[in-house]
C-alpha cells in the first residue's frame, strides 16, 4: 500500500510539472505586459531621422569646395579663345567640364587652385547630349569632394557654385536649388536627361564648375543659364561619372603657351569681357592683327600672303606679333589626323568669332593662299556690312539716336 501511495503521489506530481511551468511562464509575460498607448499617439516612432550636421557658411563651402575646382583654358597659339571651370572628381587626375568649353579646340591648359598647371591634357570620354566631357591631367593625391545625389536634396535649399565667372577665379555665389527637372522642360537644352535648376548667379567663365550644397558636396556641373541670372543650371554629377571610367583617351595638343594674360597685379581679371557688339562695328574699329599659329600651321605663309593685300600693303591693318596688343587675332590649326586646315578671326577682348573657314591641302604652305583670300573675303564684307549697333534713325526731334543691339533671350555661361 505504501509503495503504490508513493508511487501515485510522483505520478500526480510530475503530471503537474508542466502546469505548473506554463502557468510560471504566463505569470512572466503578463509582468512585462506593457500598457497600451493612448489613442491618437504612437509608443515608439516608425523611424528614426538621423540628425542633419549645420548648414555651412559659404566661406566654410568655398573652403571645402574650392581646391577641388579647376581653371581651365582652351584656344590655340597664346590666346585662350575659352574660359571656364572644371571639378576634381578623382585623385588620380580626372576632371569633369562642360563639353562646349574645349569642343573643337586644339590645346587646353589646366590650373589648379595651388597654382600648379598642367599643359598636357587628354579626353577620356563626353557627352553632347549633356554639354560634359571629361578630362585627364598627369597628377595624383588631388582634392576630390563629397558627392550628394538629387535625392538627397530638395528644392528651395541652398546651393553654391564655384567657379571663374569673367575670369575671377574661384568666386563662389549662393542661391536655392528650384527644382530637379527633365531636360525637355528647358528650350534649348535637348531631352532625354535631368538637370538641376538653380538661382545662384553665374556668367562667362561659369561653365564646368561646381555645384554644391549647403555640406559642400558636389551636387553637379554647372553647364548653362537661360534668360537671365536666376535661371540657371547644372547636370547631376551622378549620371556623368562613368565618363571618367576610360583608361585611354584622345590626347590634346600641348596648352603651354596659353596665357591669361592682361591680368593686372594682384587681381584674378582676364580682359574685362566686353558687351558683344555687331561684327561690323568689331571689324571696321580693328586696326591690329595677329594670326597665331602652330606647328601643323604656320603663320608665316599665310602672313606673306596677307601682306600683298592692299589693307596690309597700305598701312591700313598691321600685324603684330603681341596676340595682347591685337584689334583681332586669327588661328590657324590643322584637324588632327586630317587635310583640313582651318582659321577663326576672333576679337580676344570679348571671345566673339568673326569668321571662320577651311581648306583641304597637303600642307600648311599650300593652304595659305586661299586661307588667306577667304580671311581678306571675310573682312571686307564686314567691313560694309550695316552694323545695327552704329545705325542712325532721326528721333522726334530731328535729332539722330543710336540704335543699341537687343540682349539675346538666351545665354550660355
Amino acid at each position: 500500500m505504501t509503495t503504490l501511495c508513493s508511487r501515485s503521489g510522483r505520478l500526480v506530481s510530475t503530471a503537474l510539472l508542466p502546469a505548473f511551468l506554463a502557468l510560471s511562464i504566463a505569470d512572466r509575460l503578463t509582468a512585462q505586459i506593457v500598457q497600451p498607448p493612448i489613442p491618437g499617439t504612437f509608443s515608439q516612432p516608425f523611424f528614426e531621422v538621423p540628425p542633419q550636421p549645420p548648414p555651412l557658411s559659404g566661406e566654410e563651402v568655398v573652403e571645402r569646395v574650392a581646391p577641388s575646382v579647376v581653371l581651365i583654358l582652351a584656344g590655340s597659339g597664346s590666346v585662350p579663345v575659352a574660359l571656364g571651370s572644371g571639378v576634381i572628381v578623382r585623385s588620380d587626375g580626372i576632371v569633369i567640364t562642360a563639353y562646349h568649353l574645349i569642343k573643337d579646340q586644339p590645346a587646353v591648359q589646366v590650373r589648379l587652385k595651388n597654382g600648379e598647371t598642367y599643359d598636357r591634357v587628354v579626353i577620356l570620354g563626353l557627352d553632347e547630349r549633356r554639354d560634359v566631357a571629361a578630362l585627364q591631367i598627369p597628377a595624383n593625391n588631388l582634392q576630390t569632394l563629397k558627392r550628394a545625389r538629387v535625392e538627397d536634396i530638395h528644392p528651395g535649399a541652398t546651393v553654391y557654385t564655384v567657379s571663374s565667372p569673367a575670369g575671377l577665379e574661384w568666386t563662389v555665389s549662393s542661391g536655392i536649388l528650384s527644382a530637379a527637372r527633365q531636360a525637355d522642360d528647358v528650350p534649348g537644352a535637348g531631352s532625354g536627361y535631368r538637370l538641376l535648376q538653380f538661382t545662384a548667379p553665374v556668367t562667362r567663365g561659369s561653365s564646368g564648375g561646381a555645384l554644391a550644397d549647403d555640406q559642400g558636396r558636389l551636387l553637379g556641373i554647372v553647364v548653362g543659364s537661360l534668360g537671365g541670372q536666376s535661371l540657371n543650371f547644372a547636370v547631376p554629377v551622378e549620371s556623368v561619372l562613368g565618363l571618367a571610367n576610360r583608361v585611354d583617351g584622345l590626347a590634346l595638343g600641348s596648352g603651354r603657351n596659353l596665357d591669361l594674360g592682361r591680368r593686372g597685379a594682384g587681381s584674378g581679371v582676364v580682359g574685362r569681357t566686353e558687351l558683344p557688339r555687331h561684327p561690323a562695328e568689331i571689324m571696321r574699329s580693328a586696326h591690329s592683327v595677329c594670326l597665331v599659329g602652330n606647328p601643323e600651321f604656320p603663320a608665316e605663309p599665310v602672313e606673306k600672303k596677307l601682306f600683298e593685300r592692299p589693307e596690309f600693303k597700305e598701312g591700313n591693318l598691321l600685324i603684330v606679333e603681341d596676340p595682347h596688343a591685337a584689334d583681332l587675332v586669327i588661328e590657324l590649326s590643322r584637324k588632327e589626323l586630317t587635310w583640313d586646315f582651318t582659321y577663326r578671326l576672333v576679337q580676344p577682348s570679348s571671345g566673339v568669332i568673326l569668321g571662320s573657314g577651311k581648306v583641304i591641302a597637303w600642307d600648311g604652305v599650300r593652304a595659305a593662299p586661299e586661307i588667306a583670300d577667304q580671311i581678306m573675303d571675310r573682312m571686307r564684307f564686314l567691313r560694309k556690312a550695316e552694323g545695327t549697333g552704329s545705325q542712325k534713325t532721326p528721333n522726334k526731334a530731328g535729332g539722330e539716336a543710336r540704335g543699341e543691339d537687343s540682349e539675346p533671350g538666351k545665354t550660355v555661361s
